[in-house]
């Protein structure tokens, strides 16, 4: 039962990740003239050197993270391990960055949807000694 819970929050992680990077391709009809223009203005302003480089290995960090999850998606052990160390490098230079742009109310769901899959997925690993998850790979 675990390993379908664990399964299901990794799709739903997944799912989530694919739709956040690619909802920025989609077009914003639905958006004022006024949220345009800013989000224009917001996109332009430089970045230091500090928050390109912490930007690049977030956008690694992300690559790595889809990586352990399908890793651990055939629980494979090490792929919790990439994942976790992954996503705490993620949210840990979160505060680094420059504010957040602005964003719809669909991409804000997107976004909780995935933090609760991630949050299943820290704790069904957590206790994956406990719900014996990967007792087939001894």
């Amino acid at each position: 039962m675990e390993k379908s819970f664990l399964r299901a929050s990794i799709i739903i992680y997944i799912v989530s990740i694919s739709m956040l990077m690619t909802y920025p391709f989609y077009s914003y009809t639905d958006v004022p003239e006024e949220v345009l223009q800013y989000a224009q203005w917001w996109f332009s302003q430089p970045n230091t050197d500090f928050e390109t480089i912490i930007a690049r290995l977030g956008l690694i960090a992300g690559a790595l993270s889809l990586i352990g999850c399908i890793a651990l998606f055939f629980l494979k052990q090490w792929g919790g391990y990439l994942f976790i160390l992954s996503v705490l490098y993620i949210v840990s230079t979160e505060t680094l960055l420059p504010g957040h742009a602005p964003r719809s109310s669909l991409e804000s769901n997107i976004n909780i949807i995935s933090a609760i899959s991630v949050g299943c997925i820290f704790s069904l690993f957590i206790l994956s000694n406990k719900l014996s998850l990967f007792e087939h790979n001894k």
